[in-house]
């Protein structure tokens, strides 16, 4: 997997791309900090499909001149699903390594259950969780890594004579945790073993059944909705694994429904009970760029294509106007007041064009009437940086020359709010593919792929038009 952030001057954005993408991921969706701790939501990245095992994100609201981090995570949207349950192992006291299940896909949820006989305790191998320690049972969570081998159960304390035993079963797109989880013990000897009941707090939600019992077992048939996963038994106890499938949305899980046992004797026996939804996220990677960006921009980020660089050559006062109210009271000398926040800024722009086709270029771009984004170049550019809306826009020639090209244009400048994170659009739209290719073939021979025809940056007067 690789992930890359690149400054693109263009458009003025950064390219969060990504390949080598696991082919169970659906899409990602992409974020920026520039201090690590407050993410913000990357415009239009929310969903980023992902084709072949790539994508891209562009982000046009990046902070110029320091470093901008972006957090890519990977999403997989099926439902948590059974995948398969390794070789069980069993030992005299001694340490045992339960095989990993076929089929196993990177970041699926693994559930490793170890038991004993006696008193010894198992040490939590390297890189599990341990979610429930019902001595003799214990239960310990990890996702899948290819590259990590299957984990070696070593213990402390334990004499000759101690049954070990531990089994790996595996969910794809299972999330890790324990909440809620619910235990009993049974301390009396029996042949069927009761569970604990379980309220499941969502739909969509599998639902976890491991038990233990001082008593070998042939056969085990949990109760209610669950189905068998895993039955590994040895001389002196015997473990079960079990669930019940995410999509019966099973809400609740009374209690006393007993795992029928055959085979073996009667004997104390303890369950543990848990429900998780699906893995909100596969995996995620960090990546960090500064943009450079040279010059003042003027951004649509409803039509990225009519983004522009701009040379300011003038910036008119900033003023802010007041919301509140003075009012003069009968028989008192000092007036009282009715405050309220000031009002949003106030400035205007004068930009420089060298020729009339650029004029008639950012034209375009203000003709649109909408929400701009006017950004400086990093936090101490003199030109403000900020959302607004433009007022009666003026464009004269500083030369009265006749053959004088340059013209400058002056801009009123009100800030608003940032459009609303729904307001995006990609740099090419289906009006421009009609507008731009004549036909299937002409599009087929300019761009050979759909990745090709995403990267598109269709013409200005195409969107406008």
């Amino acid at each position: 997997m690789t992930v890359t952030a690149t400054y693109l001057d263009d458009l003025g954005r950064v390219r969060i791309a990504f390949t080598g993408i696991a082919a169970t991921v659906d899409y990602a969706t992409v974020e920026r900090s520039i201090d690590g701790v407050r993410w913000h939501q990357v415009r239009g990245a929310e969903t980023v499909p992902v084709v072949g095992g790539a994508g891209h994100a562009d982000d046009y609201e990046y902070m110029p001149g320091v470093a901008n981090r972006y957090r890519v995570r990977f999403v997989d949207s099926a439902p948590i699903s059974y995948v398969g349950t390794g070789t069980a192992a069993h030992a005299d006291n001694a340490a045992i390594t339960p095989g990993l299940p076929d089929g196993l896909a990177a970041g699926d949820l693994l559930v490793l259950a170890v038991g004993t006989t006696r008193g010894a305790v198992p040490d939590t191998p390297p890189g599990w969780t341990l979610i429930a320690d019902m001595q003799p049972l214990w239960v310990f969570q990890r996702y899948h890594d290819p590259a990590a081998a299957a984990p070696t159960v070593t213990w402390t304390g334990g004499v000759a004579g101690d049954s070990m035993s531990a089994v790996i079963s595996a969910w794809h797109n299972g999330a890790q945790g324990n909440t809620p989880m619910n235990g009993i013990v049974n301390q009396t000897a029996a042949q069927d073993i009761t569970t604990p009941p379980l309220t499941i707090p969502a739909d969509g939600q599998a639902v976890f059944l491991v038990s233990w019992k001082a008593s070998n077992a042939d056969v085990a048939v949990p109760p209610y909705e669950f189905e068998l996963r895993a039955l590994a038994s040895t001389t002196g106890q015997s473990i079960t694994v079990s669930s019940i499938p995410a999509e019966l949305n099973v809400r609740e899980v009374a209690y006393g429904g007993p795992i029928a046992v055959t085979g073996g004797i009667a004997a104390p026996s303890c369950a543990v009970i848990w429900s998780t939804g699906s893995r909100p996220t596969q995996s995620e990677e960090t990546v960090t760029v500064t943009p450079t960006a040279s010059g003042y921009w003027i951004k649509n980020v409803r039509r990225p294509n009519l983004n522009r660089k701009t040379t300011v050559i003038g910036v008119g006062d900033i003023s802010r106007p007041s919301r509140a109210g003075v009012f003069d009271v009968a028989g008192r000398g000092d007036p009282i007041a009715v405050t309220e926040v000031q009002g949003s800024r106030r400035t205007s722009l004068t930009v420089r064009c060298a020729t009339v086709g650029e004029a008639d270029t950012l034209d375009r771009t203000l003709a649109t009437g909408d929400v701009l984004l006017f950004q400086g170049d990093g936090p101490e550019c003199p030109v403000p940086t900020m959302y607004g809306v433009t007022g009666v826009v003026r464009q004269y020639r500083p030369s009265q020359r006749p053959d004088s090209t340059v013209r400058y244009v002056e801009i009123p400048v009100t800030e608003v709010a940032a459009p609303d994170l729904s307001v995006f659009v990609g740099t090419v739209t289906w009006a421009d593919i009609v507008n731009q290719f004549a036909t299937w073939a002409d599009l087929i021979a300019a761009e050979p792929t759909w990745s090709d025809v995403l990267t598109i940056v269709a013409e200005s007067d195409v969107i406008t038009g």
